[in-house]
């Protein structure tokens, strides 16, 4: 199945499709950088508020290997991050058509990690997704930083974690 896109003058994403679809846990997505790559990511939770968004998501953006056609990924996934757990401000993301919806299937033992931790530099502790302290990580634990962010920054982090270019519009 071919998957029609365009770069966006924006992002180092490629404009996919713009939808208004609300995403819901389990919902497995993918987009692609530059038009060379494909990303998979999954909703791992949602329907939490921040100060600044009502609509936040935690979701998770995997390694994956090779991916000729997203839509052949199959269940379950294994958890290996491309980078910690994300917390995203609002829809952006699919509204300006940088991710597209492939499935939803409900989240499996061992899909997830058991606990979500942030660190958060405001309080100088560690936080769970929703903000509420949590105890030290141990050695194993992945911990990403507290801070809700758009779609902007999400490239960026993909970017970076693939070794590309930020977009010059970043700078």
């Amino acid at each position: 199945m071919k998957i029609e896109m365009k770069p966006s003058k924006d992002t180092n994403l490629m404009v996919i499709k713009k939808t208004k679809y609300m995403p819901v846990v389990g919902d497995l997505f993918a987009g692609n950088v530059l038009g060379k790559q494909w990303i998979i990511g999954r909703v791992i939770k949602n329907g939490f508020s921040s100060a600044t968004a009502k609509h936040c998501h935690l979701i998770y953006i995997y390694k994956t290997n090779e991916i000729v056609n997203p839509f052949d990924v199959e269940f379950p996934i294994k958890i290996n991050l491309l980078f910690p757990p994300f917390l995203m401000l609002s829809n952006m993301m699919w509204t300006k058509g940088y991710f597209i919806h492939i499935k939803n299937h409900p989240l499996l033992d061992g899909e997830f990690l058991l606990r979500h931790i942030f660190e958060s530099s405001m309080i100088h502790k560690y936080v769970d997704e929703c903000g509420d302290p949590t105890s030290e990580p141990k050695s194993d634990d992945v911990v990403g930083r507290y801070s809700f962010q758009g779609w902007s920054s999400l490239d960026d982090k993909i970017s970076n974690a693939l070794g590309v270019p930020t977009h010059p519009s970043h700078e």
